[in-house]
């Protein structure tokens, strides 16, 4: 036995005097690496595992005495008593596959309960999962009482896109903001404070943000901003006493921001949204991530994820006058590819890091292996 312990020990001290050894593991360890690449195992993705904390929710909730209504990515329908107000829902239903499905988008489009009598509808910026030229002309043609607001850029493609932008155009109000300033404006008895604020990301177009009260409660939803904390003090949000803000899940990417949503806004109740998977600034993001961050963050937000599946019977055509609103042709929908994949082929994907290690283990042992082999060869 001790002969055995005595050779083993000998073969591990010729194996570390080896100056070559250490040398040819490190050359195996490069080699290996392209090789997990190319199976996908070495994603950059950031996916957390479900620790017990917040949990997305859908539908329809209450916040004091005003019903909110989730119509997918950053789009919510508010109402109070008689009073409606519809952000960001009239979207281009291919650029949002998580939100409501056809025949409940048709219904919207339509004016049909509880998407009746809507008094605003309000765009926060041209991207097509907030705004759509088509939605918005056929929304505000069935609705002839309703008033459309958004920024100068989007009349602009409304007015290039949608053929019959003539019959509405007396009910689209644009607004021309620069990042930092506010305007007040009352349309249909509803008093609006916007804000010019930078939008987050590339791109360098407008996104207004939008505070109004229902009832007793103060709203801010904040479409696609991101603003640093001295950016967003010009605007002396916690002196607006905000009941509710609704922030898209980039807040939630540094304690920097979140700093921002927390000291710059001190809103009583926050909302995150826009929480499909999405790639910005070099990082791709699944809800559970999303969750894993709120908890870290704002434990008692909530998170708006995916809408309920429903199924809208369409009701019976009473008179050959009566128009049907038909889906927009593939021509009226302009795609953006999104290049995302769904929030389970996320995670699968980040089962990936857990087979590098094995992966090493192997490759390290297959070195020694062929080293051992070959100091026999030369003994």
């Amino acid at each position: 036995m001790r002969k055995k312990l005595t050779s083993i020990k000998n073969v591990r001290i010729r194996l570390f005097k080896n100056t070559n050894f250490l040398k040819q593991i490190f050359l195996g360890m490069i080699l290996i690496m392209p090789i997990l690449s190319f199976f996908g195992l070495t994603d950059s993705r950031i996916s957390a595992q479900d620790t017990g904390g917040p949990q997305p929710i859908s539908g329809t909730i209450h916040i004091g005495e005003v019903e909110i209504t989730y119509i997918g990515n950053a789009g919510f329908l508010f109402v109070y008593n008689d009073r409606k107000i519809i952000i960001d829902a009239l979207y281009s239903s291919a650029a949002v596959p998580t939100g409501v499905s056809l025949a409940v988008f048709g219904k919207i489009q339509k004016g049909l309960p509880p998407f009746d009598g809507v008094d605003l509808a309000l765009a926060t910026h041209s991207h097509n999962d907030h705004y759509d030229s088509y939605s918005v002309g056929t929304f505000l043609k069935n609705n002839p009482d309703v008033i459309f607001i958004s920024s100068n850029e989007v009349r602009y493609y409304l007015e290039m896109e949608y053929s019959g932008f003539n019959s509405i155009q007396d009910r689209v109000v644009a607004v021309t903001l620069e990042k930092g300033e506010t305007r007040e404006l009352t349309e249909n008895d509803i008093k609006l404070k916007i804000l010019g604020m930078r939008h987050g990301g590339y791109y360098s177009g407008k996104n207004y943000g939008y505070l109004f009260e229902m009832g007793d409660v103060k709203i801010l939803h904040m479409g696609d901003s991101l603003l640093t904390q001295s950016e967003i003090e010009v605007f002396q949000l916690p002196q607006e006493e905000i009941d509710v803000v609704f922030v898209n899940w980039w807040y939630l990417i540094n304690s920097e921001y979140a700093k921002t949503v927390r000291e710059g806004i001190k809103a009583k109740q926050i909302v995150v949204m826009h929480n499909d998977l999405r790639t910005f600034e070099d990082k791709t993001v699944d809800i559970d991530w999303i969750l894993e961050r709120v908890g870290a963050e704002f434990p008692d937000a909530i998170v708006f994820y995916k809408v309920p599946e429903e199924t809208v019977e369409e009701p019976s055509v009473t008179s050959s006058e009566e128009e049907v609103v038909e889906e927009p042709s593939e021509e009226a929908v302009e795609e953006e590819p999104s290049g995302e994949i769904s929030s389970e082929e996320a995670r699968i994907e980040g089962y990936g890091y857990f087979l590098i290690i094995p992966v090493l283990i192997i490759g390290a042992v297959t070195v020694i292996i062929l080293l051992k082999k070959r100091q026999k060869q030369g003994s």
